[in-house]
């Protein structure tokens, strides 16, 4: 009894510790000096670690990592990509300097997006990634509030790195980030247009960068069957099941002004079964991310996929890793998605769709969004993102009044095509899924184009 009553008392004071963590904010003591794998050639200036934060409760914690850029244009400019609510971030798939090999070695990228610009990726809402609360009623249950910690966790952050208070800051990510993004940038336009802040703090925010992102519900969930029936992934007894559960979607969607609908998402998930091909374990059926893969298992359906993914949380639990990063503060282990955390935003949130907030946003800002063709992407497909800017109305006039879209070129060969008009640039991106940088890294020359960097930065 007297040593259970010895543990008990141990659990207390390590708890009170935790819950009492404090972060430094010097810039010095979140420099990363080594990275376990990196190729000896390889020496870019990064940052990461935590920072408090979540409305100033010590025991929730968002962790950041900063990668310099590698060479200066005309002038500093600041990405900060985000990834799908309690997902993992795009830095080793996507736009950041580093790729696996496997759990031991890391590679340089082609065409990573920190060559002219610093990148900061955020792991967040709080329990995504290294990002972490010991009190699950601290996790975010909608994008408002979301967004308003998120800006507080951007305050902490230019406290503890001055220097990117007055650089050019864009933000970007893909999918499910699209909301988020919308409502980030929204909240920092409004604080730019007050008198006086909380904190005097304004952000320099020239403009934000969307791949397939999910914006405009009521014309996406449609797309999702009509892409689906044109892609011939519905049949037979199925069909019969998701039409009369599609009746139910529509009649949801003329009453709904949330950013999820459940009979919708139910209708989803009806079209993903119907592509289901054997038995037991041995079933397979459409990743739903990339339709032109068929080999995901059921029902996963894309859930594990990319399928390196546990090659990349084997390496980010690594002891050297997470000591390397100063992400030592907890014993919780890195997952790529953490599904409690997505679960609870998007069945609690009752915030409107991002689509109410594009026609403010284009009004002081530029938008930048990417879709892939060929289209693989069953859930945010660009028939959805085609319908949805046709119907908006921004800066005086409804949709593209332009009829033609002009090929985008890069290093003389046409990797998709591009249209662009009061501040919106819609880009169409040839042979990618739904990870377009991942597929396709040349989309950086598009990015920076929409930054402004000059012809002599750009390959094309």
């Amino acid at each position: 009894m007297r040593n259970l009553k010895s543990l008990v008392l141990l659990a207390i004071v390590i708890l009170a510790t935790i819950t009492n963590i404090s972060f430094s904010q010097n810039a010095a003591n979140y420099l990363v000096t080594s990275l376990p794998g990196i190729p000896q050639n390889v020496n870019y200036t990064t940052h990461a670690g935590y920072i408090n934060t979540l409305f100033g409760t010590a025991n929730s914690s968002i962790f950041f990592w900063l990668i310099r850029n590698q060479f200066t244009a005309d002038r500093q400019r600041l990405i900060i990509w985000l990834n799908d609510p309690g997902c993992l971030s795009g830095l080793f798939f996507e736009i950041g300097p580093w790729r696996l090999i496997d759990s031991q070695t890391l590679t340089s990228a082609n065409e990573s997006w920190n060559q002219y610009a610093n990148l900061l990726f955020v792991d967040q809402p709080v329990g995504s990634g290294y990002s972490f609360t010991f009190n699950s009623n601290n996790y975010l249950r909608n994008f408002t509030t979301e967004s308003t910690g998120f800006l507080q966790f951007l305050d902490a952050f230019i406290t503890i790195f001055p220097e990117f208070t007055q650089e050019e800051m864009y933000i970007a990510g893909e999918n499910y980030a699209g909301t988020l993004i919308s409502y980030v940038a929204s909240a920092i336009l409004a604080r730019n247009n007050q008198t006086s802040t909380p904190t005097n703090l304004r952000y320099n925010l020239q403009g934000i960068a969307i791949g397939n992102g999910w914006i405009d519900p009521r014309t996406q969930y449609t797309a999702q069957y009509t892409y689906a029936l044109s892609n011939n992934l519905i049949s037979g007894m199925y069909k019969i099941l998701i039409d009369r559960q599609l009746e139910l979607c529509l009649e949801a969607l003329r009453n709904s002004t949330t950013v999820r609908v459940e009979a919708c998402e139910q209708t989803f998930g009806l079209i993903i079964n119907s592509t289901e091909i054997g038995d037991g374990n041995n079933a397979t059926c459409i990743n739903k991310y990339d339709i032109r893969d068929r080999t995901s298992r059921f029902p996963a359906c894309g859930d594990d996929w990319p399928y390196s993914l546990p090659t990349l949380q084997t390496y980010l639990n690594r002891q050297d890793v997470i000591t390397a990063i100063h992400a030592n503060v907890t014993n919780l282990t890195w997952i790529g998605c953490n599904a409690a955390v997505t679960r609870l935003l998007f069945n609690s949130d009752r915030s409107g769709p991002a689509f109410n907030l594009f026609p403010d946003i284009l009004k002081q800002i530029k938008v930048l969004l990417f879709e892939k063709v060929g289209d693989s992407d069953l859930i945010c497909n660009a028939n959805g993102t085609e319908s949805w800017i046709k119907r908006m109305t921004w800066n005086n006039a409804t949709g593209f009044q332009g009829q033609t879209t002009t090929p985008w070129i890069v290093n003389n060969v046409i990797s998709g095509r591009m249209i662009s008009e009061r501040n919106l640039t819609y880009v169409i991106v040839y042979n990618s899924s739904r990870m377009v940088p991942a597929d396709q890294p040349r989309i950086r020359d598009i990015m920076y184009r929409f930054m402004g960097l000059s012809q002599n930065f750009v390959p094309s």
